[in-house]
C-alpha cells in the first residue's frame, strides 16, 4: 500500500515538474506554434536553377523537427536537416520570428533567423554560421524566401 502511494506521489511530482519546466521556458509552446506555422511544403521555383549554390527549391518540414530539403522541386533524394527552436516572438505587424539552430547532413550547423508573415504563406530567412542574424535582410547573400504550397 505504501509503495503504491509513494509511486503515485512520485509520478505526480514528476508530471508537475515537467509541466512547470515547459511553461517556464516556453519551449513547448514554441514547438506547437512552430508546427502550426511551418509544417508542410515550401517552394521557391526560382531556386530550381541555383543547385550549385545549394539554395534548395523545395523544403518539406515535418512535425518531428526534421526538414527534407530538395535541390529542385522534382528532386527525389532530399538532404535531411534537423532543427532546434531557440526563440520565438511576434512583431507589431503580426509577423512571427524564430531563431532556429539547424544541423545539416549530420555535421554542418547554422544559426537561422526565420520570419513568417501573419497569413503563414511567406517564409523568409537569413543565416550565419557563428551566431544568429540580427534581422531579415533581403540584400544579404544568406537571404532566402519560400512560399507555402
Amino acid at each position: 500500500m505504501k509503495t503504491k502511494v509513494l509511486a503515485t506521489i512520485l509520478i505526480l511530482l514528476l508530471a508537475i515538474l515537467i509541466i512547470s519546466e515547459a511553461h517556464a521556458t516556453g519551449k513547448g509552446s514554441d514547438r506547437r506554434a512552430f508546427r502550426k506555422d511551418f509544417v508542410g511544403t515550401w517552394i521557391n521555383s526560382e531556386y530550381n536553377k541555383w543547385t550549385e549554390s545549394k539554395l534548395f527549391a523545395k523544403l518539406v518540414i515535418k512535425s518531428d523537427s526534421v526538414m527534407m530539403a530538395y535541390d529542385a522541386e522534382t528532386s527525389e533524394i532530399p538532404t535531411e536537416i534537423t532543427m532546434r527552436i531557440d526563440d520565438r516572438w511576434t512583431d507589431p505587424n503580426g509577423d512571427t520570428y524564430y531563431k532556429v539552430y539547424i544541423t545539416w547532413s549530420g555535421y554542418l550547423t547554422m544559426h537561422e533567423l526565420w520570419r513568417i508573415d501573419e497569413a503563414k504563406e511567406t517564409w523568409e530567412l537569413n543565416w550565419y554560421r557563428a551566431s544568429y542574424p540580427d534581422e531579415i535582410n533581403p540584400k544579404s547573400g544568406s537571404y532566402q524566401i519560400y512560399y507555402r504550397q
